[in-house]
């Protein structure tokens, strides 16, 4: 089963659920034109649960389970400087010390011309008010410069920049001083900022790596780093044991398509492990990949009905329901559901009953792959 999140031009989400082949295969993708920002996007899933955020500037704005229909809004924000740059860092998780969902979200504050400050505000899920912490971030405790806040609603960016829950906290790749690459995390326990390494390989100036090439997620609840180079070497590494501090990286994939005979190149995303070993994985030109790593071997599935661009985020249903996952005492909290209208609601729900995949041969993949090259 495919649960679905499609943005379009209109003003409100629409939301979509499809039946897809291979089975067990759950996630969610958002959709816009290839030169257009949508108007809505998904911050990230957690336990079954989406975050979903305005776009360009990744403001959380309901907390939302896409099986029930029933979802809560935000509340606003006491902004405190009133002056601030573009959201930086959202995120969604939960704490396991205190019990609660919580949502993250980190803007630059702008003072007297300088945006150097980054402010960090907590809600705990059914709360009427966020927290701000009392920490002052920099840029650099993100991993993130100041002019990134200028350039985030550019789709190559924002596609890098991909946020994932894990273990407790929400993480994301940064970039440090001389092109140093990292992984940044967010704990919901602790509301502390932790950095993690990458690969050692990740940081020799003779790899020649770049963050907009990479990718961060979970497979078989491991974290994983991807990484593809001049359209065509693929490296998947996984990090095995979490609470490793020494953050030892397993090499578990590796695709050398610099070769005419295997196809399709370009920026594969891992979505999840089949049970006959093979990797699926999403492919730029709205398609599905399933790799063979044994016979080294590809099939393509182009996805049907999707004439605008997407990306794809993994999501594990759930049927929890709202009043269940609040864990505050005393509070009246309103549940809505996207089925009864209302504010935030979708207003043209649209539903499939299948999206259907069509296997492609060598041809139909070099036409798809020589259209991305156009595009970037």
């Amino acid at each position: 089963m495919l649960e679905v999140i499609k943005t379009t031009d209109l003003d409100q989400p629409l939301k979509l659920h499809s039946k897809l082949l291979p089975p067990d295969v759950s996630f969610l993708h958002s959709t816009c034109s290839k030169f257009e920002t949508p108007k809505f996007g998904v911050v990230n899933s957690c336990n079954g649960l989406l975050c979903v955020c305005t776009c360009p500037d990744n403001d959380p704005i309901y907390v939302w389970n896409p099986i029930t229909g029933e979802y809560i809004l935000t509340p606003e924000p006491e902004r405190n400087p009133p002056h601030y740059s573009n959201y930086v860092v959202s995120g969604f998780g939960f704490s396991s010390k205190a019990d609660q969902y919580r949502v993250m979200r980190a803007f630059g504050a702008v003072e007297r011309g300088d945006i150097s400050t980054i402010i960090v505000q907590v809600w705990t899920l059914g709360s009427r008010k966020w927290r701000t912490l009392s920490e002052l971030f920099r840029w650099k405790d993100f991993g993130l410069k100041a002019t990134h806040s200028r350039i985030f609603s550019r789709a190559p960016f924002r596609q890098s920049f991909c946020v994932l829950y894990l273990n407790g906290a929400v993480h994301w790749l940064a970039t440090g001083g001389s092109s140093l690459i990292y992984i940044c995390s967010f704990n919901f326990d602790q509301e502390k900022i932790i950095k993690l390494s990458l690969p050692e390989s990740f940081n020799e100036s003779e790899e020649n790596r770049a963050i907009g090439n990479m990718r961060l997620g979970v497979l078989r609840d491991c974290l994983y780093v991807s990484d593809v180079r001049c359209y065509a070497h693929f490296e998947l590494w996984v990090l095995k044991d979490y609470n490793d501090d020494k953050f030892s990286w397993t090499k578990e994939v590796i695709i050398d398509n610099f070769s005419v005979d295997i196809w399709p190149r370009g920026l594969y995303r891992p979505i999840k492990y089949l049970d006959n070993g093979d990797l699926l994985m999403f492919h730029p030109s709205n398609a599905l990949v399933c790799y063979n790593p044994k016979e080294e071997s590809f099939r393509y599935f182009k996805i049907g009905e999707a004439d605008s661009e997407f990306d794809m985020i993994p999501h594990i249903p759930n049927l929890i329901r709202m009043k269940d996952v609040i864990n505050l005492e005393g509070l009246q909290v309103e549940i809505l559901n996207v089925r009864d209208g209302g504010e935030w609601s979708p207003q043209n729900l649209k539903e499939y009953t299948e999206l259907a995949l069509d296997e492609k041969n060598e041809d139909f993949i070099s036409a798809a792959f020589s259209k991305i090259m156009e595009w970037n």
